[in-house]
Formats: C-alpha cells, structure tokens, sequence
C-alpha cells in the first residue's frame, strides 16, 4: 500500500526544488529566459519601481531626433498595455533629447530628465501621468527647459518630501573655464523655485577645478549630496558635497563642503545613496596600479 503522506512529500519536495533557482541565476519567469530586449536606439540610463513592481525605464529614442523614450514593464516583463502605445512613450520636445534619470512621485506621476540640446545643452525635466501621457499641470505642455549662457548637463533627479524636485548635474563656467556643480529646484508645478540658492540655482564652485557632478541623492532633511570627479590638476578624484535645503553649501561636511578621495590615480563616483542611518554610498570605478579600471563602493559617515 502506498503511503499518501510519502506521496505528498515528494511532489512538495520536486516543488520545492523546482521554484527554488540557483540565487544570482537569471529569473526565467521574466520575459524571454529572464531578458527583455527593445529596439529603442540606444540602451536604458536609468530605471525605477513602481509601488506596484512595475519596472519604469527611459533612455534617448533616435527617431530623426533623439526624443525623450519611457517605457513601462509587468512584473513579468511583458510591455505594460496601458501606458503609452502599447507600454512606450516617445515625446519629442522640439530638438534633440537625452535623458539620464527618473524618479516616480507618490501620486505615480514620472518626472524624466536630462539634456536639452539648444546649441548648448540646458536642462530638461518632463513630467507624465501614469498613463504615460504629458502632464500638461506641469511647466508647458508637460516639460521644462531651463536656458544657460554655457553647456549644462542635468544627470539625476530627485523629489523632497514637500513635492518639490532638485534637479544636479555640472554647468560650465565660461569665466574660469571649468565645470562648476550646478543644482536647480521645481516647485510641482514645473516653475523655478527662486528661493533655493541664487533665483532658483546653486553653483557651487571651488573658481579653479573642474567638479563633474554625475549623481545625486537627498537626505531626509533635504540636504542634497552630490557624487562625480574632481580635478587635482594631474587626474580626477572621487568628490562628495553636500548642499543645504536652501541651496547653500554646507560647509560642516567633510572640509568645507567637500570630500575628496585621492586614490593615486583617476577615481569616479558615478551614483549616491543615502541609507536609512544617514550614511553615505558612493559607486563608480578607480584606476588600478596595473593601469586596469576597477568597479568600487564607499561609505561615508
């Protein structure tokens, strides 16, 4: 006679065995064998979750232009349906588009941005409504570019809890010659908040090297942590500043607002986080001895 309760034990154990993968192995219950690939032009820049675990991705679309492009996935990775055109948005704001970060605000709404070529490059923030269409509360007809005497270049994006959204990046400074870190804030409806730094902009600035900012993140009391390179004069280090919520450096961080890591050759911090203690990650590459780029991490107090 054959033992119901062994029975059972099996098939749960072939179960078992089954739907527990190798961890780190690709997921094959997401598209194709655990990868999704899309003829969009040029690779994704940078992606978000959905409180709902949908995937929000967005990268430049050459379309005779290159247009702002957010696509939206299933938790399957299946194109979601209901946003966009069949789970795509192509928008075109009138020259050619590059957008580097996104970030989604607690109503769903997507704020995209990145570079707005002008001649220079300016700043671009769009904003979508979970359907993926332009939202039309939001500056005019749904983005905002922002007009620089020199070349600008917007890399991330993030939201203060009061709903306003600061905007980082690096803005040349044609008196000097070099890259400054350059910050902007949004009020939610799109317009320049003038009272953050110096009408609506900071522009922080050493006067003599070059800050490629490239990352950004924001503490709980709105003080904003910027990540890139700085130039020594022979190669870049890894820098970190910190702005105040006004716009101000915050001259008690690091010395004088700055923290930068000499790793005897060319060092970049390509992304920031905050951790739920305040401590600061960096990531981004270093130059080896061996003359090799490594990946690396740091942590900061």
């Amino acid at each position: 006679m054959i033992n119901r309760s062994f029975v059972l034990s099996i098939i749960f154990l072939g179960s078992f065995f089954t739907t527990m993968a190798q961890p780190g192995t690709l997921d094959m219950s997401f598209g194709m064998n655990g990868v999704v690939s899309k003829m969009t032009g040029n690779g994704f820049a940078a992606m978000k979750l959905q409180a709902d675990g949908k995937i929000v991705a967005v990268c430049s679309n050459t379309n005779n232009t290159d247009d702002f492009f957010i696509a939206r996935f299933l938790t399957n990775g299946n194109p979601d349906s209901t946003f966009g055109i069949n789970g795509f948005v192509n928008h075109d704001l009138g020259s050619d588009e590059y957008p580097y970060s996104l970030t989604i605000q607690s109503d769903g709404k997507i704020v995209v941005a990145g570079d707005y070529d002008s001649g220079d490059f300016d700043y671009a923030v769009a904003r979508y409504l979970p359907n993926g269409n332009p939202d039309s509360t939001f500056g005019t007809n749904g983005y905002v570019v922002l007009i620089a005497p020199e070349d600008q270049s917007n890399y991330s994006v993030v939201l203060q809890a009061n709903g306003k959204i600061v905007i980082g990046g690096e803005e040349y400074n044609n008196v000097n010659s070099i890259y400054d870190i350059s910050l902007a804030r949004l009020n939610s409806n799109g317009t320049l908040d003038t009272t953050y730094g110096t009408a609506g902009f900071a522009i922080i600035s050493n006067g003599s090297s070059d800050y490629d900012c490239y990352a950004i993140a924001i503490q709980a009391d709105g003080k904003v942590v910027t990540a890139g390179e700085a130039d020594n004069g022979n190669y870049y280090d890894l820098f970190l500043s910190r702005i105040d919520s006004n716009g101000v450096l915050d001259t008690g961080f690091g010395t004088s607002g700055f923290v930068t890591i000499d790793r005897g050759d060319y060092s970049i911090g390509n992304a920031v986080l905050i951790q739920p203690d305040g401590k600061i990650v960096t990531g981004g590459n270093t130059v080896n001895g061996n003359g090799d780029s490594d990946s690396e991490l740091q942590r900061f107090n």
